[in-house]
């Protein structure tokens, strides 16, 4: 994605001098460059597969990874354990690109002094930066089948779950008040096999989280355009 000479040194360049969207591949590349030269700070995680598509040139299934980059200071320290952690869920749908391409420049801004108000924070909270849809991602490069599915060849809504069509992923979260069974709601706990082969993005997501006792804020950001110019303080 680079435009040589078109951006101040660092790993992701400002929007307008990209040249495109930031592929899966880059993004991963990038936060993983950036617990390098921050391993106090970052922490990247695989927390679970994607569905996946059918890659046409290898001629096998492939899956991605479910992606967390959590950010705090000495995140290697027991307390991490103890602090509250936010959440953002970056572009659940993968053609709303604003969530994942936002996130993780947020991230670069934080460990660069950018972002001092929210840098203040990292002592006492942790942010985790999740990338929730990996399928709908990958969906733009040209060696990936989606089958029935109109492949624009251009990101999609969709992971590479099929049950009953195209699954929309915002759809497997249960919220109090409202499952439908349809959509495959997210119960790690008793989920058939079935869930396992369609929904392991979903479920591996739920089963994370409900391993901190502290999540005080889950932040979905979707599309955003242009009628929100910022993440949340």
């Amino acid at each position: 994605f680079w435009k040589r000479g078109g951006y101040a040194d660092g790993v992701f360049p400002d929007p307008i001098d990209a040249r495109d969207y930031l592929s899966y591949s880059e993004a991963i590349a990038g936060v993983n460059q950036l617990e390098s030269e921050h391993p106090n700070r970052v922490r990247n995680t695989g927390i679970g597969k994607s569905p996946g598509w059918y890659d046409k040139f290898s001629g096998v299934d492939r899956q991605w990874d479910v992606h967390l980059t959590a950010v705090t200071n000495d995140v290697g320290d027991p307390s991490f354990a103890d602090k509250e952690k936010v959440v953002y869920s970056l572009s659940i749908h993968g053609d709303e690109r604003a969530g994942a391409e936002g996130g993780v420049r947020l991230i670069e801004d934080v460990l660069t002094g950018d972002a001092p108000e929210v840098e203040q924070l990292l002592d006492d909270i942790v942010l985790m930066f999740l990338l929730t849809n990996p399928d709908g991602w990958v969906s733009r490069e040209p060696w990936v089948e989606i089958g029935s599915q109109s492949h624009d060849r251009n990101f999609q809504r969709y992971t590479g779950g099929s049950y009953g069509g195209p699954i929309d992923p915002n759809r497997q979260y249960p919220t109090i008040g409202w499952t439908n069974p349809d959509f495959l709601p997210a119960e790690p706990n008793g989920a058939p096999s079935l869930f396992q082969d369609e929904v392991p993005d979903a479920l591996s997501v739920v089963d994370h989280f409900r391993g901190y006792e502290n999540v005080a804020l889950f932040c979905d950001y979707h599309g955003m355009y242009d009628n929100a110019d910022h993440m949340m303080y």
